[in-house]
């Protein structure tokens, strides 16, 4: 799995990251952090936005993730944080291969980027708007005993770069391993 995982990666890869970071609208003045207990998540929490988290039952199987923090604008969710558990420290590519590599299609750009407080290493999955769908973009990384997928909802909405400019923000500034 790992072998076609990257000769994906290799294949689909086009287009930086930092153009798109680019096109990200300036956010609204930072009103508060957000620490998220159970995950020991810190982001920032901007004016007008407001976050709903779910946690869901830890003896599910692994594949299931454990915890969903959804970051919520005037038009509805703009990017949702997944938190799976990794106990047993898999690398990135070999757990992303696993379970999530059916994010990447024909047209998905794959490149690779620095995320998080701690700069640590992530997938980033651009998936252009279609007839069918919105855009999103996917930042997927892992920190100890954890998987995180960051999902911007609608990265090139129309009229709005609120969403991409959250995700932008969100992978940057996250901090992990906060005590609450």
């Amino acid at each position: 799995m790992r072998f076609s995982l990257i000769l994906c990666l290799t294949a689909c890869s086009v287009g930086t990251p930092t153009a798109v970071a680019t096109q990200a609208a300036p956010l609204e003045e930072l009103t508060d952090r957000f620490v998220e207990p159970q995950t020991r998540l810190r982001f920032p929490l901007r004016e007008g936005v407001t976050v709903e988290d779910k946690h869901y039952d830890p003896t599910l199987p692994l594949k299931k993730f454990r915890h969903s923090i959804h970051l919520i604008t005037s038009n509805g969710v703009a990017v949702v944080i997944d938190v799976w558990d990794n106990p047993t420290h898999r690398t990135l590519q070999d757990w992303f291969g696993e379970h999530l590599s059916f994010l990447i299609d024909g047209e998905t750009r794959v490149s690779e980027r620095e995320v998080t407080s701690l700069k640590l290493p992530a997938l980033l999955l651009e998936q252009p708007r279609s007839e069918q769908a919105i855009s999103m973009a996917v930042a997927v990384f892992a920190h100890r005993e954890q998987v995180f997928r960051v999902t911007c909802i609608d990265s090139d909405a129309e009229g709005s770069a609120l969403p991409r400019a959250l995700f932008e923000a969100l992978l940057h500034e996250l901090e992990l391993e906060v005590k609450p």
